[in-house]
């Protein structure tokens, strides 16, 4: 799988742009068609700090999908101290296990802040982050 991010951004905020979407995994074994899941609601988030730890709010934020270029979630409500969503069990209907390239887009002051991607998949049964980092440090 390979994914690549760029774009420019304005120089008075240091964007962060990376992508954790060039790893080649192989494709694994078929989901079985009797599973039985535990019942809870998984959620990949990701967090978004300055240098000093504290959590910075994105004033507008873009998730999407890098293969079809569908945005999936604009402007999401966030605690800072909880995250942004990057994917959840809803996913798992058209995300393939294997993974799947979702690229998250934040503005500050309406120029660009971050954009990273990440590798999402699934186990079968829930959403899983299959390369990618849970805390993305911003430089303002």
């Amino acid at each position: 799988m390979s994914c690549s991010d760029t774009d420019e951004a304005d120089p008075k905020i240091v964007p962060l742009i990376g992508s954790s979407c060039n790893e080649e995994i192989g494709a694994p074994d078929p989901c079985p068609d009797e599973i039985v899941c535990q019942l809870f609601y998984s959620v990949i988030r990701v967090s978004v700090v300055d240098e000093d730890g504290e959590p910075v709010i994105l004033d507008e934020t873009e998730l999407r999908d890098l293969d079809s270029g569908e945005v999936l979630a604009v402007d999401q409500t966030v605690e800072p101290e909880i995250g942004y969503v990057i994917a959840a069990d809803y996913m798992t209907d058209f995300l393939p296990r294997e993974g799947h390239c979702l690229q998250l887009t934040g503005y500050i002051n309406g120029q660009l802040a971050l954009q990273y991607s990440f590798l999402v998949g699934h186990d079968c049964c829930h959403v899983v982050l299959l390369a990618g980092p849970s805390t993305l440090t911003l430089t303002i």
